[in-house]
């Protein structure tokens, strides 16, 4: 029996298990995905971003982590050759505008 199961194994499910499993290599950790292709999973289909231009430490933090997570990738388990420095636009931030009406 699993002692933790992780319902969807898009990037938040993975990465809940990976962290899991390596906080704890003994614990039994059991991903649960219907779709084994991916092909309608939401983390596939999301154009995804990742801004730096934050107020609160907390999520400049996140943010930096999270390039470094991409950085090593592969050392993680991921498989292929994406990295920051491949991106559209690269690692330099991103710019959001905001127009109101009044």
């Amino acid at each position: 029996m699993a002692d933790v199961v992780v319902i969807g194994a898009g990037a938040v499910g993975c990465s809940a298990a990976l962290h899991l499993n390596r906080a704890d290599p003994a614990l039994e950790v059991v991903v649960v995905e219907p779709d084994y292709t991916y092909a309608h999973a939401a983390t596939g289909k999301g154009t995804g971003g990742l801004g730096q231009l934050f107020t609160r430490p907390e999520n400049i933090w996140l943010s930096q982590v999270t390039l470094d997570v991409i950085d090593a990738w592969a050392t993680l388990g991921g498989r292929g050759g994406h990295t920051r420095r491949n991106w559209v636009g690269g690692p330099t931030g991103t710019c959001s505008l905001s127009v109101s009406r009044m």
